[in-house]
């Protein structure tokens, strides 16, 4: 008898023990309901407490800034200007299809005048910025740069672990003041614009720089450019540098059509 007792009351213990999980679980589920502050990701967000349903996009909340390094300002002639700014994005699974900025040029830290632009950046890219022939109302010495505003984005649909293009020829002719390149599109993509910047030294020192587009650039072609570059120009140049970039995130970048049967260039 005793033992059937014991049998029992074992039994009913387990039984309360099972029952009291279960409306543990439930209440404690109801208590604790998924938020945007509680550390996990759920309630079908992107990442932990970001995207969806959290106001807060996963970029804004883990996302490092686009930083920008070695400004410099060149007097092409007159009160006419170029300027050259590296920018580094340090994120790997965002670019930028536009990056808005705010340049300010200065006369001894003085304000000359105030320019907006913009450009684009892919994932873990490290890119120069250029703008070339401006046209200022006074004498400046220098310029400052601040990110305005940023459009953040995944690639989608495009392979960009390996590089999109490669430069297979790149000088400088002395006599004729004139950059002569060829570029290899390396990719399986077809674009409609690519913007070629190009960084002339002497030593370490930037002595000039200048850019310009292809246009239609077929996948697996090569393309040859020249620039020429003003006659005012008279620094001697030991090293030139080509940097081709293109715009994946803009759809209509990417070119469907029949090529045209002539090639295409816009200096800037």
């Amino acid at each position: 008898m005793v033992t059937r007792s014991i049998k029992q009351l074992v039994i009913a213990i387990i039984v309360f023990g099972i029952l009291g999980a279960i409306g543990y679980s439930v209440i404690h589920k109801m208590v604790t309901r998924p938020t945007c502050s509680d550390d996990i990701q759920n309630q079908g967000e992107d990442g932990i407490d970001c995207g969806d349903i959290c106001l807060i996009s996963c970029f804004d909340k883990y996302g490092k800034s686009i930083l920008v390094q070695n400004e410099k300002l060149l007097n092409v002639r007159d009160l006419e200007y170029a300027y050259l700014f590296e920018v580094v994005n340090p994120n790997f699974d965002f670019g930028a299809s536009q990056v808005s900025y705010e340049i300010s040029f200065l006369d001894n830290s003085e304000l000359v005048t105030k320019k907006t632009e913009s450009f684009f950046i892919l994932p873990g890219q490290t890119r120069p910025v250029i703008g070339s022939f401006i046209r200022l109302p006074d004498e400046a010495d220098s310029f400052m740069v601040e990110i305005k505003n940023i459009k953040w984005k995944a690639p989608e649909n495009i392979d960009i672990s390996k590089a999109l293009f490669s430069v297979v020829r790149k000088e400088y002719n002395k006599s004729d003041k004139k950059i002569i390149a060829d570029i290899y599109n390396s990719s399986n993509y077809s674009f409609e614009k690519v913007e070629v910047n190009v960084v002339l030294y002497y030593l370490s020192e930037v002595v000039a720089v200048t850019k310009t587009e292809i246009r239609t650039f077929l996948a697996g072609t090569e393309r040859h450019f020249e620039i020429a570059l003003p006659s005012e120009f008279s620094r001697n140049v030991s090293k030139i540098e080509v940097y081709p970039v293109t715009n994946i995130f803009s759809n209509s970048n990417f070119f469907k059509q029949t090529p045209r049967p002539t090639e295409t260039f816009q200096s800037f």
